[in-house]
């Protein structure tokens, strides 16, 4: 089964550059202004360029992705559950509105973990907005805030850093909602010291 699958990806692959080698021909051939003068056709160059560029970059991409094992993994099985670690769970926030967030926090506070107590979330609002502060205490997670929003989301993030102490940090955008076996499929190569990128 995997070798079919193996070779309908990359036949995929082949027929997506086919594609994509008779789209860039089409381009050049048809599609340039020629008659629209110089100025239109520097900037039509420019587009080109662009696309081919793109182009490139989507193959190198998808050759790394098949030419790699994909194979996941095993998770390690950590039987003294004394040894998770406390983690601090970052969501950052600026202007998203309410429900969306109130979402992201029930899926952080549904997320696995041994001991519950040991997993602190905290919505980092980087709008200072008082509604957040309300919906972070009716959520019971805390809320860090501050006047600036400098740097954008490092800057939210560094603010939080020195507030908060946990060994591991996890980090969410406001649109994004871990599944409820996140923690416990990532913390355990953390404890077994694994080679882990991330």
């Amino acid at each position: 089964m995997n070798k079919i699958l193996g070779k309908f990806k990359s036949a995929v692959y082949v027929l997506a550059i086919l594609l994509t080698i008779a789209y860039i021909v089409y381009r050049i051939g048809f599609t340039l202004p020629i008659d629209l003068g110089i100025t239109g056709m520097i900037f039509a160059l420019i587009v080109l360029g662009l696309e081919i560029w793109e182009s490139l970059d989507f193959f190198i991409y998808y050759l790394n992705i098949l030419s790699v094992d994909k194979k996941s993994p095993e998770i390690p099985v950590i039987n003294d559950i004394t040894l998770y670690p406390d983690v601090d769970v970052l969501i950052a926030t600026i202007n998203e509105n309410e429900a969306l967030i109130k979402n992201t926090i029930d899926a952080c506070k549904n997320m696995e973990y041994p001991d519950k107590s040991k997993v602190h979330i905290y919505l980092c609002d980087d709008g200072n907005r008082e509604n957040m502060a309300r919906l972070a205490e009716s959520a019971g997670i805390g809320y860090i805030t501050r006047l600036n929003n400098k740097n954008a989301k490092a800057g939210n993030y560094n603010h939080a850093l020195k507030k908060t102490s946990s060994p591991l940090i996890a980090t969410f955008d406001a649109d994004m909602c871990p599944t409820p076996n996140f923690l416990m499929t990532t913390v355990p190569f953390f404890i077994a010291k694994e080679k882990i990128g991330f």
